[in-house]
Formats: structure tokens, C-alpha cells, sequence
């Protein structure tokens, strides 16, 4: 089987979206002929640094970066990106699949009488989705949350995919004791340790647990990793000061299973304020958090609700700073704490990248 993946991005890419998209290369390498269209925006470094599988062939197509023109300027790289990929896809292999997180490329590979499937991560809705669903193209959707959305907007449920995110679970086995972990990335031993791994966005409630955080006794220490630059340079001046906060930024994919391990407790505090956040979201942080089999914390939530219980987690309600805490106190302190842990580490078996890919062309061939 030959797919192509579509993906107008920098490429390597250290945000969410650019790991997600490397993961299912790297995955759907397993079954089929992968080639990942990306674009020539600049970025740094190679992708074999960045994990992708060599098998994995990569092409380029030419897409202005004019980001900094706003809404005019995504619309513009969009265009380039999608025409030229659909130049690519009439040029190239006829008997191929494609698969895209981009609902403009979707419509171009419907033109381009390629069985399409578009990915959607964010409840998006206009005339281009409406032409490509139309085109014959299915939806894969991160949630069920988006697969109801769509159904609403009068979309088959037969051309309907729940697929939520995954996890590199090679990454997270074999994994030291809380004790060793720490030690082996230099934190202290005599603290409670909550984490947060991933960007720093409003909609990703980060505001609550730095709230939270300084609701916590002085025995606690809130980890914040991940984010871009300008994000983590204005937490910290807003947040930095509090001893309880630890502003760490971006570690190697190796470290991060390790920092994970170290905690005692690993917080996902979206918002119920958004959309997004409450009903749509498939968090990639959330199956590291189980893989990692570390007890979890969870804003009380549809969107995480669709994979989290009162078996493998605790939760708060959203936006509440004060009960936030107050829930991270309790998972640190509770009895069955480790019983949750090791209940969603055994969960996360079902979420590996495998058998996402695996689910996702299985769908496609029907």
C-alpha cells in the first residue's frame, strides 16, 4: 500500500501537532510506502533527528512563509501548499492514499481522485470541509466529542473515524523506580512532585495549576515542562518567582518519560472555557502521563473523560484553582494512588501508534 501524508508544517517540528504527525509517519511506516509532504518553511536540524523513520521518504513543496500577514497569510501558504502537493499527487503513483491533518489539502486530493481521509483536531466547519466531504473524503476524528460535532453538520457516521492520540510506548518501558528517576535527572528527593508536560496556552489551563501551585504546602514543588521560548520566558516572569513553581522548558524525548516517572502525580488542567479544551481534545501529554504510569490528575471533562475514570485517575473541576489543589494533595496522599497508576499504564497498551496506524488504514481500505 502507498500513502501519502500531507502536512503543511516546518518540518522537523517540536511542537504537538509536528511530533503527532512524525509518530503516525513513523507507525503507518509499518504497514505501507510512506511519503511525507511537507513544507520548505525553514526549521532546523534533519528529520532523522527528530526520530523519523528512515523509511519514511520526504518531499518538499515550496510554500511562502507568510505567517506574519495573519489570517491572509495562512490562507496564502495554504493555497501554495495544497496546489503544489496536488501537482505532486497528479505527477506521482495513481494507485496511493493520502492522509492529512490539512482540510484544504483533503479537498485538492479529492480533486485529484485519491481516496482521502482528513484528520481533524479542532471542530473546524466551512465550504472547503463541506466540498471535500462531499469529494468522497472521510473524517478521522481525535474524539468522539468531534465525531458527534460532525454528525450535527449532517456528516455519514459511516464516513466517520474516532482515533484518539497516542503514545511511543517503547519509550516508556523498563522505567526506574520515582527514586532513580529523580536522581538520574537531578531532582530533589525530598519533595512532592506534581508535572505538567506540554504548551503553555491559556485553553491548556496552565493559569489554574500555577494557581493551584502556589495553594499547595511549601513540601510541594509544580513542574512545568515544555512550551516555546516566548511562552516559558513570560511564565516565568509571572510565575517564577513562587518557590513551589519550577519553569524547566523543553526536554529530549528521551529525558521526559524520566521526568514523568519522577513525579508523584501528573496533571492535565485544560479549560472548561473552550471548546477545544472541553469536548474535542485528544492530549498527547495524557497518554505519556499513562504510559509513564504515574497517578494522574484531570480537569473533569468530556473530552478526557472519553479515556480517564475514577479507575485510572483523579480529577477536579476545571478552572477552579482551589479544587485543583486540593485534588493534587489527595492523589499524592491516597491509598490507591499506585493501584490508579499501574491501571492506566496498563490502559495505555491500547494506544500505541501501531495500532492507531493500524486502525486508521483499516479503515481507509473499506
Amino acid at each position: 500500500m502507498n500513502l501519502y501524508y500531507l502536512a503543511n508544517i516546518r518540518f522537523p517540528n517540536e511542537k504537538a501537532h509536528g511530533i503527532q504527525v512524525r509518530e503516525m509517519c513513523n507507525a503507518l511506516a509499518t504497514f505501507a510506502s510512506v511519503t511525507l509532504i511537507v513544507s520548505t518553511r525553514k526549521t532546523q536540524g534533519e528529520p532523522y533527528a527528530f526520530r523519523l523513520d528512515p523509511q519514511v521518504h520526504v518531499v518538499r513543496i515550496f510554500t511562502p512563509n507568510t505567517a506574519h500577514l495573519g489570517r491572509f497569510g495562512f490562507f496564502l501558504a495554504a493555497f501554495f501548499f495544497a496546489t503544489g502537493s496536488g501537482l505532486y499527487l497528479l505527477t506521482h503513483k495513481k494507485d496511493t492514499y493520502v492522509l492529512t491533518r490539512e482540510y484544504f489539502c483533503a479537498a485538492v486530493s479529492a480533486l485529484c481522485a485519491r481516496r482521502t481521509a482528513w484528520e481533524s483536531h479542532r471542530g473546524e466547519w466551512n465550504w472547503l470541509i463541506r466540498f471535500a466531504l462531499c469529494s468522497g473524503v472521510s473524517v478521522i476524528a481525535i474524539s468522539r466529542g468531534l465525531r458527534n460535532f460532525y454528525i450535527s453538520k449532517g456528516v455519514p457516521t459511516e464516513k466517520i473515524f474516532v482515533a484518539p492520540d497516542g503514545v511511543d510506548l517503547s519509550r516508556y518501558r523498563d522505567l526506574p523506580s520515582r527514586e532513580e528517576a529523580r536522581q538520574r535527572v537531578g531532582l530533589p528527593l525530598d519533595k512532592t512532585i506534581a508535572i505538567y508536560n506540554g504548551h503553555l496556552h491559556t485553553w491548556k489551563g496552565v493559569e489554574t495549576l500555577a494557581q493551584a501551585a502556589r495553594l499547595l504546602p511549601e513540601s510541594f514543588e509544580v513542574i512545568f515542562m515544555g512550551g516555546m521560548d516566548h511562552d516559558i520566558a513570560a511564565f516565568k516572569g509571572k510565575y517564577g518567582e513562587d518557590p513551589r513553581i519550577v519553569i524547566i522548558g523543553r526536554k529530549p524525548d528521551e529525558e521526559r518519560p524520566l521526568y514523568l516517572r519522577a513525579a508523584n502525580v501528573a496533571v492535565i488542567p485544560n479549560t472548561a472555557t473552550e471548546e477545544i479544551s472541553a469536548t474535542y481534545t485528544s492530549p498527547l501529554k495524557l497518554f505519556g502521563y499513562m504510559a509513564a504510569g504515574v497517578p494522574i490528575v484531570a480537569s473533569d471533562l468530556p473530552s478526557l473523560r472519553e479515556v480517564l475514570t475514577e479507575k485510572n485517575a483523579f480529577f477536579a473541576r476545571p478552572d477552579d484553582a482551589s479544587s485543583l489543589a486540593q485534588t493534587i494533595i489527595e492523589a499524592s496522599n491516597a491509598k490507591d494512588a499506585d493501584m490508579r497508576a499501574e491501571t492506566a499504564r496498563k490502559d495505555a497498551a491500547q494506544y500505541g501508534w501501531k495500532n492507531r496506524a493500524s486502525a486508521i488504514l483499516s479503515f481507509m481500505k473499506v
